[in-house]
């Protein structure tokens, strides 16, 4: 017998895991069995006195979209990435659907500030039907990773708190027009969210090639610095080092790295790579750009199939490492900062990868700096609550971490009920609209 019977909502598994040592959730898909499920049932009479009716849109990946309809927020199930024609199809499907089953026409929505995601094609229909019927669509932005802080915010209910540094990593969101976000610390503080650090930038190029190419990230890195840029620039335009001979260029660090590098390149890449890093005006805080860099040093070289394949591995490798109870450095410690200074990172674990030094101890080393980095940041804006978000949070061993290093001096909040990755946009972006953009100045 053959079931005829059209899904209406197909939905993907959901997907759990538990960090390793203090088994802290991690919500990688939030789908069948979790989803659609509903916040604010008690407080969104406050938030929205107007009684709006809210279309929150989401990302452009992991999509998900959320309504206003009444006196709850509902969240879809994991859409997924709307690059994919029948992904988007499915995305459109499920709107429409939620329409007729709530009566439901928004009023207000929120997307991205990035101007080209897909969902945000689905604007011009109600824009249009509002026009058909004079009633007004407003739309209103919401950057990337505000949307992030803001949605753990709303979920471990942090928006009357004093003061909550938000730590947001993840792979890359439209922050400026010349600057791709990733790596970012936000302070709440008196009802106002404002970015107070970030991880130093780096030239960001050829779009999506440089997400699937970790080389292209650790040549990046390794060429932000203005000086390291003029050296490698004069070395390719004349062929030769500016040293006198072999024995000196040997002794010196920056050119044995970048002679390191460039075995990885063809001619012909590495003249193309260069001249784009050095001449780059966009640039980028992509923290998963930078563990794509870190990984390629460790020795994973080739390109990356599926979205965080590089970060995966270097936090299986490092987890190996954590489990021998080796002896943990930060990279950083004799370093003042308000940013954490990638290039001086990034050189110290290609000095000891140089060294011989084994790839998953240097891994473990890397993560441990990175919450120590956080330590600093923390300390330096005064605060006791710290919150995480953002697609590296999925990391098990970054999140233990967190819990060893911090755990005793701040209190720490993780995504549990939405997954830290951008599935949580359309409730951050919602979150962000009805607790703070309504009350901006």
């Amino acid at each position: 017998m053959h079931n005829t019977i059209e899904i209406q909502h197909p939905q993907d598994d959901s997907v759990i895991k538990f960090s390793p040592k203090h088994q802290q959730k991690l919500v990688f898909r939030r789908s069948r069995g979790f989803a659609p499920n509903y916040f604010f049932a008690e407080e969104l009479s406050q938030l929205n006195k107007e009684k709006n009716k809210i279309l929150s849109l989401g990302g452009d990946l992991k999509n998900t979209f959320a309504i206003v309809p009444n006196n709850h927020v509902y969240i879809s199930e994991y859409i997924g990435d709307l690059a994919n024609f029948e992904t988007y199809e499915r995305f459109e499907n499920t709107v429409k659907s939620y329409q007729e089953i709530f009566n439901f026409s928004p009023e207000i929505i929120l997307k991205d500030l990035h101007p080209k995601y897909e969902n945000q094609k689905i604007i011009s229909r109600f824009e249009k039907k509002s026009a058909q019927s004079a009633k007004s669509t407003r739309v209103e932005k919401i950057q990337h990773h505000k949307a992030h802080f803001a949605s753990i915010l709303g979920e471990k209910k942090l928006w009357k708190s004093e003061k909550v540094l938000g730590v947001v990593w993840d792979g890359i969101g439209f922050g400026t027009s010349t600057e791709i976000w990733g790596g970012e610390f936000f302070l709440f503080e008196n009802k106002r969210i404002k970015r107070v650090g970030q991880l130093e930038n780096f030239a960001w190029i050829l779009g999506d090639k440089m997400s699937k190419s970790p080389k292209i990230s650790a040549l990046s890195i390794f060429l932000n610095s203005e000086e390291d840029s003029h050296e490698v620039a004069t070395i390719n335009s004349i062929g030769q080092s500016p040293m006198k001979n072999e024995e000196e260029i040997c002794e010196a660090p920056k050119v044995r790295n970048q002679n390191y590098l460039k075995q990885f390149f063809d001619e012909n890449e590495w003249k193309i790579y260069t001249n784009l890093i050095n001449k780059s005006e966009v640039k980028t805080s992509s923290m998963g750009r930078f563990f794509d860099a870190v990984s390629f040093i460790l020795g994973f070289e080739k390109p990356i199939f599926f979205e965080g394949e590089s970060a995966m591995w270097l936090e299986k490798i490092s987890q190996e490492a954590f489990e021998n109870n080796i002896k943990i450095i930060d990279y950083l410690e004799e370093e003042k900062f308000e940013n954490i200074p990638t290039k001086k990172l990034f050189s110290r674990i290609l000095k000891e990868k140089m060294s011989g030094k084994n790839a998953g101890e240097i891994g473990l080393n890397f993560h441990y700096t990175l919450i120590k980095a956080i330590e600093k940041i923390a300390e330096k804006n005064n605060v006791k609550e710290l919150a995480f978000s953002g697609g590296v949070w999925q990391n098990a061993l970054l999140v233990d971490l967190a819990i060893d290093v911090l755990g005793e001096k701040f209190t720490l909040h993780f995504h549990e009920k939405l997954s830290p990755n951008d599935e949580n946009i359309s409730f951050g972006q919602l979150n962000y609209y009805l607790n703070y953009l309504k009350f901006e100045v």
